[in-house]
């Protein structure tokens, strides 16, 4: 039960999480937290951060793990360059995103299982050593007005979850721009969709597909099998 505030403070090079919260709560603003040899914050055990005009970068593990069902508010900052997970939510934890850029996380950058819930708002997750976006085992994640290419695998691979996605722009990947799998429920509204080198939607396994006033182009559109269910109002499917 105790608070921790950070203002304008760098914490680099400790071999265990350089900030480990549990049962607590984090408050930062203007931080640095750097080349870590494990995970840069850990928050555990119902904790509870709020971080703005953060970054967190250089870990071996992850820069953020969210475990145990915390909550993580994060505005105005940079995650990148972990080599393993940019960013993790486990265990039933809720995360919410703003004006945040994930960047060059060598697996998947922003990572949600174990019906943990996350929320991005005009965010940018480009360049990453893998993939963008990972949902799995319930997981719930929406986006709005977001932008996700350059990844060498997918953009956004969801596996028994769900996503919503709403005035973003999902392109330049090599790989799919949704992959969706088992009975995962994909809803997009006002989306743009193009320059993926496999197909923009792709999905197997019970899966559904709800798509309104979204353009798919310059690539193969939509690709969905195994008793899976597609739903296009007002889309274009172009060139």
């Amino acid at each position: 039960n105790s608070t921790v505030t950070l203002n304008n403070t760098i914490l680099k090079e400790h071999k265990l999480p350089q900030i480990w919260i549990q049962d607590s709560k984090l408050e930062g603003i203007n931080c640095e937290i750097l080349d870590g040899q494990e995970s840069g914050i850990m928050l555990r055990s119902n904790s509870m951060a709020d971080l703005s005009h953060c970054i967190i970068s250089n870990h071996l593990i992850t820069n953020i793990q969210v475990t145990m069902e915390s909550r993580l508010n994060l505005i105005h900052s940079t995650i990148k360059l972990s080599e393993g997970i940019g960013l993790q939510l486990r265990d039933k934890s809720i995360a919410n995103f703003e004006k945040t850029i994930f960047e060059k996380n060598k697996f998947s950058q922003l990572s949600l299982t174990e019906g943990s819930i996350a929320s991005l708002k005009e965010c940018s997750i480009m360049d990453g050593g893998q993939l963008g976006v990972y949902v799995e085992n319930k997981g719930n994640c929406t986006i709005v007005a977001c932008k996700i290419n350059n990844h060498p695998n997918t953009a956004i691979t969801v596996s028994d979850s769900e996503i919503t996605v709403l005035d973003s722009e999902i392109s330049k990947n090599d790989g799919n721009g949704i992959l969706a799998l088992n009975s995962s429920v994909l809803n997009l509204e006002s989306s743009k969709f193009h320059s993926n080198n496999m197909p923009h939607i792709a999905g197997k396994t019970s899966c559904k597909l709800t798509a309104n006033h979204c353009d798919f182009s310059d690539g193969k559109s939509i690709y969905m099998l195994d008793q899976s269910e597609v739903n296009l109002t007002y889309c274009k499917i172009l060139d």
